[in-house]
């Protein structure tokens, strides 16, 4: 297999992973929102004042499932590595590169402006705290969509 179709193959599934990952991470979020009323659950986004800090983090997401998945799949494919723990390695790295990157950048849009403010710990609001509630919530999702991902692009290896 040459490297250019490696990579489309793991481009188109990082980004189905990615998507699966997003509908999950809703998923957890409106059930943990349920004592407010199912509305407000389903569509916790809008209460918040980081709908910037979701729009970012999701563009960011989707280019690390992009990215992360044509490597991936050009290691599984044309390298013949383990496709679980490229796999895993996906589902980590997608989600903590896209977490830091989202937050550092959220923290530069909104988060300076609170630098020296009484009261107001911007780096823990913008950077280590959604780090961390991230991490916590996405761990284990992440590992098993980062599995099913490497399946897939395991799926599409043709044995000469």
């Amino acid at each position: 297999m040459d490297k250019r179709r490696a990579k489309g193959i793991g481009s188109k599934a990082g980004l189905k992973a990615v998507t699966l990952g997003l509908i999950i991470a809703e998923v957890i979020k409106t059930l943990a929102g349920l004592d407010n009323g199912i509305f407000k659950a389903i569509f916790w986004f809008t209460d918040y004042d980081y709908f910037l800090n979701l729009v970012i983090a999701v563009v960011i997401i989707y280019l690390c499932g992009h990215f992360y998945g044509q490597a991936s799949s050009k290691a599984i494919l044309i390298n013949h590595k383990n496709y679980n723990l490229e796999g895993f390695k996906f589902g980590i790295f997608t989600l903590f590169t896209s977490t830091v990157i989202s937050s550092c950048i959220s923290f530069l849009i909104l988060g300076t402006a609170e630098i020296g403010v009484k009261g107001e710990n911007p780096i823990s609001d913008y950077i280590i705290t959604p780090v961390f509630i991230v991490s916590l919530y996405g761990l284990v999702p992440s590992l098993i969509l980062g599995f099913w991902f490497g399946k897939q692009i395991r799926k599409r290896l043709k044995f000469k």
